[in-house]
């Protein structure tokens, strides 16, 4: 991708609505998805929050249905995107979206994409019964090279480093470790060929 269009950002700030591979569709979040997915964290508390501290923060249908408002918000401000993680049946078994690169770029911009140098940051999370597949490595090598055939240069997980599943999840994308502990990070122009 070259400069030019890079500076031509307008034209690039959108991640795919729907995204097929081998064995999933990972479908843009949308409003109807509350209740499916307020279900898959509300059954999922105990393995989500060994550590991710938002669980605590989705007690209710109502926080739940905040959280996918403000997240359609940032979808439609082109701040942030999410998808669902769907059996090709169309059962929800996972979540990945971006997430913030850094909480001060987050305070500062309100952003989950570092878009002055190129960089996105992914979260994500899968039911337990489905961990162990390969699920989640197949849904974030998807966002990862729509990520460098959207032009990004670099793209980061960030995750407890006693994680041991996202680790994996991370090192079976080409992430290497980073610093602070818990960043993994894939440079994409340096991985052209591998992602794009």
């Amino acid at each position: 991708m070259s400069t030019a269009d890079w500076d031509d950002f307008d034209k690039l700030k959108d991640f795919p609505k729907i995204i097929k591979t081998e064995r999933l569709v990972l479908r843009a979040l949308h409003p109807d998805d509350a209740v499916a997915l307020f279900n898959l964290v509300n059954a999922q508390r105990g393995h989500i929050g060994k550590y991710l501290d938002w669980p605590e923060r989705v007690k209710t249908l109502e926080d739940e249905e905040k959280y996918v408002a403000a997240r359609m918000a940032a979808a439609a401000g082109k701040t942030g995107f999410d998808w669902v993680i769907e059996t090709p049946a169309g059962k929800m078994i996972g979540y990945i979206g971006t997430d913030p690169v850094s909480k001060s770029l987050w305070m500062r911009e309100k952003s989950d994409i570092d878009w002055e140098n190129k960089t996105v940051s992914f979260a994500f999370f899968m039911d337990e019964a489905q961990t162990g597949k390969g699920y989640m490595t197949e849904a974030l090598q998807a966002l990862i090279s729509v990520a460098a055939a959207l032009g990004f240069a670099r793209a980061e997980i960030h995750t407890d480093p006693e994680n041991a599943a996202a680790v994996a999840v991370a090192r079976k994308c080409g992430m290497r470790a980073g610093k602070p502990a818990g960043v993994f990070v894939v440079d994409l122009e340096k991985q052209a060929g591998v992602f794009r």
